[in-house]
Protein backbone atom coordinates (compact mmCIF):
# COMPACT_ATOMS: atom_id res chain seq x y z
CA UNK A 1 0.00 0.00 0.00
CA UNK A 2 1.42 3.36 -1.04
CA UNK A 3 2.07 5.68 1.87
CA UNK A 4 0.38 9.01 1.50
CA UNK A 5 2.42 12.09 2.06
CA UNK A 6 1.59 14.51 4.83
CA UNK A 7 -0.79 17.39 4.24
CA UNK A 8 1.27 20.11 2.47
CA UNK A 9 -1.13 22.81 3.66
CA UNK A 10 -0.67 22.00 7.34
CA UNK A 11 1.59 24.24 9.36
CA UNK A 12 2.07 25.06 13.01
CA UNK A 13 1.49 28.55 14.35
CA UNK A 14 2.22 30.09 17.71
CA UNK A 15 -1.35 31.20 18.39
CA UNK A 16 -4.20 28.74 18.69
CA UNK A 17 -7.88 28.83 17.69
CA UNK A 18 -9.64 31.86 19.10
CA UNK A 19 -12.94 32.28 20.94
CA UNK A 20 -15.81 34.57 20.00
CA UNK A 21 -17.54 37.27 22.08
CA UNK A 22 -19.27 36.42 25.35
CA UNK A 23 -22.87 35.26 25.04
CA UNK A 24 -24.96 36.35 28.04
CA UNK A 25 -27.66 34.02 29.37
CA UNK A 26 -28.71 35.36 32.80
CA UNK A 27 -28.43 38.81 34.40
CA UNK A 28 -26.20 39.56 37.40
CA UNK A 29 -26.85 42.41 39.85
CA UNK A 30 -25.48 43.88 43.05
CA UNK A 31 -27.15 42.68 46.26
CA UNK A 32 -29.49 45.69 46.36
CA UNK A 33 -30.25 45.28 42.61
CA UNK A 34 -29.10 48.85 41.96
CA UNK A 35 -26.21 47.92 39.63
CA UNK A 36 -26.12 45.41 36.78
CA UNK A 37 -22.91 43.47 36.15
CA UNK A 38 -21.82 42.29 32.71
CA UNK A 39 -19.56 39.21 32.65
CA UNK A 40 -16.83 38.98 30.03
CA UNK A 41 -15.45 35.46 29.57
CA UNK A 42 -12.02 35.05 27.98
CA UNK A 43 -10.50 31.76 26.86
CA UNK A 44 -7.60 30.50 24.80
CA UNK A 45 -6.44 27.17 23.39
CA UNK A 46 -2.81 26.12 23.63
CA UNK A 47 -1.01 23.21 21.97
CA UNK A 48 -2.26 20.55 19.61
CA UNK A 49 -3.82 22.67 16.85
CA UNK A 50 -2.55 23.76 13.44
CA UNK A 51 -4.15 25.16 10.30
CA UNK A 52 -4.89 22.92 7.31
CA UNK A 53 -7.01 24.02 4.34
CA UNK A 54 -7.89 27.17 6.33
CA UNK A 55 -9.40 25.13 9.19
CA UNK A 56 -8.07 24.87 12.73
CA UNK A 57 -7.24 21.18 13.02
CA UNK A 58 -5.97 18.68 15.58
CA UNK A 59 -5.50 14.93 15.84
CA UNK A 60 -7.81 13.11 18.22
CA UNK A 61 -4.89 11.48 20.03
CA UNK A 62 -3.06 14.77 20.61
CA UNK A 63 -3.43 16.75 23.81
CA UNK A 64 -4.52 20.37 23.95
CA UNK A 65 -5.25 22.70 26.84
CA UNK A 66 -7.79 25.44 27.45
CA UNK A 67 -7.34 28.37 29.85
CA UNK A 68 -10.17 30.64 30.96
CA UNK A 69 -10.71 33.81 32.99
CA UNK A 70 -13.52 36.30 33.43
CA UNK A 71 -14.26 39.83 34.54
CA UNK A 72 -17.42 41.50 35.77
CA UNK A 73 -17.99 45.03 34.57
CA UNK A 74 -20.64 47.40 35.87
CA UNK A 75 -21.47 50.92 36.90
CA UNK A 76 -18.94 50.70 39.75
CA UNK A 77 -16.14 49.52 37.47
CA UNK A 78 -14.35 46.16 37.58
CA UNK A 79 -15.63 43.80 40.24
CA UNK A 80 -13.49 41.40 42.24
CA UNK A 81 -14.00 38.63 44.77
CA UNK A 82 -14.54 41.16 47.58
CA UNK A 83 -17.82 42.20 45.94
CA UNK A 84 -19.38 38.75 46.24
CA UNK A 85 -22.02 37.72 46.82
CA UNK A 86 -23.93 39.33 44.00
CA UNK A 87 -27.29 38.03 42.77
CA UNK A 88 -28.39 36.24 39.61
CA UNK A 89 -31.87 36.67 38.15
CA UNK A 90 -33.52 33.36 37.24
CA UNK A 91 -37.10 33.45 35.90
CA UNK A 92 -37.79 36.74 37.64
CA UNK A 93 -36.39 35.70 41.02
CA UNK A 94 -33.07 36.79 42.53
CA UNK A 95 -30.62 34.32 44.08
CA UNK A 96 -27.42 35.26 45.96
CA UNK A 97 -24.24 34.03 44.24
CA UNK A 98 -21.59 32.65 46.57
CA UNK A 99 -19.11 31.31 43.99
CA UNK A 100 -18.34 31.38 40.28
CA UNK A 101 -17.12 28.35 38.36
CA UNK A 102 -15.86 27.69 34.84
CA UNK A 103 -16.82 24.63 32.81
CA UNK A 104 -15.53 23.21 29.51
CA UNK A 105 -17.73 21.32 27.03
CA UNK A 106 -17.84 20.59 23.29
CA UNK A 107 -20.58 20.23 20.69
CA UNK A 108 -21.19 19.96 16.96
CA UNK A 109 -20.91 23.46 15.51
CA UNK A 110 -24.27 23.65 13.71
CA UNK A 111 -26.41 21.98 16.40
CA UNK A 112 -26.42 21.22 20.11
CA UNK A 113 -25.23 17.59 19.90
CA UNK A 114 -22.78 17.10 22.75
CA UNK A 115 -19.28 15.83 22.00
CA UNK A 116 -17.42 14.09 24.81
CA UNK A 117 -14.08 15.42 26.02
CA UNK A 118 -11.48 13.33 27.86
CA UNK A 119 -9.00 14.63 30.41
CA UNK A 120 -5.90 12.58 31.20
CA UNK A 121 -3.58 12.50 34.18
CA UNK A 122 0.19 13.02 33.64
CA UNK A 123 0.47 9.21 33.27
CA UNK A 124 -1.39 9.44 29.94
CA UNK A 125 -3.05 6.15 28.88
CA UNK A 126 -2.03 4.30 32.06
CA UNK A 127 -3.76 6.81 34.30
CA UNK A 128 -7.49 7.39 34.84
CA UNK A 129 -9.52 9.28 32.25
CA UNK A 130 -12.14 11.78 33.38
CA UNK A 131 -14.55 14.32 31.94
CA UNK A 132 -13.56 17.96 32.57
CA UNK A 133 -15.52 19.19 35.59
CA UNK A 134 -16.46 22.79 36.50
CA UNK A 135 -13.80 24.44 38.66
CA UNK A 136 -13.97 27.45 41.02
CA UNK A 137 -12.70 30.78 39.71
CA UNK A 138 -12.45 34.36 40.92
CA UNK A 139 -13.06 37.42 38.79
CA UNK A 140 -10.16 39.49 37.51
CA UNK A 141 -7.92 37.06 35.63
CA UNK A 142 -5.96 38.27 32.59
CA UNK A 143 -4.79 35.56 30.19
CA UNK A 144 -2.43 37.90 28.35
CA UNK A 145 -0.27 38.86 31.32
CA UNK A 146 -0.82 36.24 34.01
CA UNK A 147 1.04 32.98 34.34
CA UNK A 148 -1.50 30.36 33.27
CA UNK A 149 -2.74 28.25 36.14
CA UNK A 150 -0.81 30.20 38.76
CA UNK A 151 -3.70 31.83 40.62
CA UNK A 152 -7.36 31.44 41.53
CA UNK A 153 -8.54 33.83 38.79
CA UNK A 154 -7.44 31.54 35.92
CA UNK A 155 -8.61 27.98 35.27
CA UNK A 156 -6.54 25.74 32.97
CA UNK A 157 -7.73 22.39 31.67
CA UNK A 158 -4.66 20.37 30.70
CA UNK A 159 -4.24 17.16 28.69
CA UNK A 160 -7.64 17.34 26.96
CA UNK A 161 -8.67 15.18 24.00
CA UNK A 162 -11.79 14.85 21.88
CA UNK A 163 -13.28 11.37 22.27
CA UNK A 164 -14.30 11.17 18.61
CA UNK A 165 -13.18 12.68 15.31
CA UNK A 166 -15.25 14.95 13.11
CA UNK A 167 -17.06 13.35 10.16
CA UNK A 168 -16.14 13.62 6.47
CA UNK A 169 -12.57 14.80 7.05
CA UNK A 170 -10.99 15.59 3.69
CA UNK A 171 -13.95 14.33 1.65
CA UNK A 172 -14.65 16.69 -1.22
CA UNK A 173 -18.16 15.37 -1.94
CA UNK A 174 -19.46 15.47 1.63
CA UNK A 175 -19.95 18.35 4.05
CA UNK A 176 -17.12 18.71 6.54
CA UNK A 177 -18.31 18.37 10.12
CA UNK A 178 -16.96 20.79 12.73
CA UNK A 179 -16.81 20.80 16.51
CA UNK A 180 -16.63 23.83 18.81
CA UNK A 181 -15.37 24.16 22.37
CA UNK A 182 -17.62 26.02 24.81
CA UNK A 183 -16.35 27.69 27.99
CA UNK A 184 -19.17 28.29 30.48
CA UNK A 185 -19.34 30.73 33.39
CA UNK A 186 -21.48 29.20 36.13
CA UNK A 187 -22.93 30.91 39.20
CA UNK A 188 -23.30 28.78 42.33
CA UNK A 189 -26.04 30.13 44.59
CA UNK A 190 -26.49 29.99 48.36
CA UNK A 191 -29.14 27.28 47.96
CA UNK A 192 -26.60 25.01 46.23
CA UNK A 193 -28.09 25.37 42.75
CA UNK A 194 -25.86 26.25 39.80
CA UNK A 195 -26.88 28.41 36.84
CA UNK A 196 -25.06 29.04 33.57
CA UNK A 197 -24.78 32.82 33.20
CA UNK A 198 -22.50 33.28 30.16
CA UNK A 199 -20.52 31.34 27.56
CA UNK A 200 -17.88 31.85 24.91
CA UNK A 201 -17.48 29.55 21.93
CA UNK A 202 -14.44 28.69 19.83
CA UNK A 203 -14.18 28.90 16.07
CA UNK A 204 -14.96 25.74 14.08
CA UNK A 205 -12.52 22.89 14.71
CA UNK A 206 -11.62 19.80 12.68
CA UNK A 207 -10.59 16.69 14.62
CA UNK A 208 -8.73 14.06 12.62
CA UNK A 209 -8.95 10.43 13.69
CA UNK A 210 -6.19 8.98 11.52
CA UNK A 211 -2.43 9.44 11.45
CA UNK A 212 -0.85 12.41 9.62
CA UNK A 213 0.34 10.18 6.78
CA UNK A 214 -3.26 9.44 5.78
CA UNK A 215 -3.97 13.03 4.75
CA UNK A 216 -2.91 14.40 1.38
CA UNK A 217 -4.04 17.23 -0.86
Amino acid sequence: MRKRRADPLAFSVESGPFFGPTQHILNLFSLDHSAKYTPNVNAKIDRGFFQADNDWTCYRRNYFQVSAAFNLGGSIGPMGEADLPCVVEVEGRFHPVVQFMVGLTAKVSNNDKKIDLIQHTPKRDKGPQTTPEPRPIRAGGNLSISSVGSNSSIVTYERIQFKTATANNGKRRAAQQYYVLVVELIAKCDNGQCHKVATTQSVNLVVRGRSPGHYAD
